[in-house]
C-alpha cells in the first residue's frame, strides 16, 4: 500500500470514528436521566452507608413525630421479608422446571 493510500484510509477512518461518536452521544441522550437517577441513589446510598447516625437520627425524628407512619412502613418492610423468605424457601421445595 503507498504512502498516499495510507493518509487517505487514516482520513477516512478518523471521518467515520467522528460520525460513531455522534452517533453514540445521540442514542446515550435517552439514556442520560435514567443513568442520572441510578448515579444519584449511589451516591446517596454511600454517603448513608458512611454517615449512618444521620440516618438512625433521621429514623428516631420520625419515629417521635410520626409513629403511626413508620408502623405502617414497617410492617409493610416486615411483610415484604416474610414473602421473600416464602418465595425462597418454595424455590428451594419445588423441582427446577425445564431441568
Amino acid at each position: 500500500m503507498a504512502y498516499p493510500d495510507i493518509v487517505r484510509r487514516q482520513q477516512h477512518l478518523l471521518q467515520r470514528s467522528a460520525a460513531l461518536r455522534q452517533r453514540l452521544a445521540l442514542d446515550a441522550g435517552a439514556l442520560r436521566a435514567p443513568m442520572n437517577l441510578l448515579d444519584l441513589a449511589y451516591t446517596t446510598g454511600r454517603w448513608v452507608f458512611r454517615h449512618p447516625a444521620w440516618a438512625v437520627g433521621a429514623l428516631a425524628f420520625w419515629m417521635v413525630h410520626k409513629p403511626l407512619w413508620v408502623g405502617t412502613i414497617g410492617r409493610g418492610a416486615w411483610s415484604l421479608c416474610e414473602v421473600a423468605v416464602r418465595w425462597r424457601l418454595w424455590g428451594i421445595a419445588l423441582p427446577k422446571l425445564g431441568a
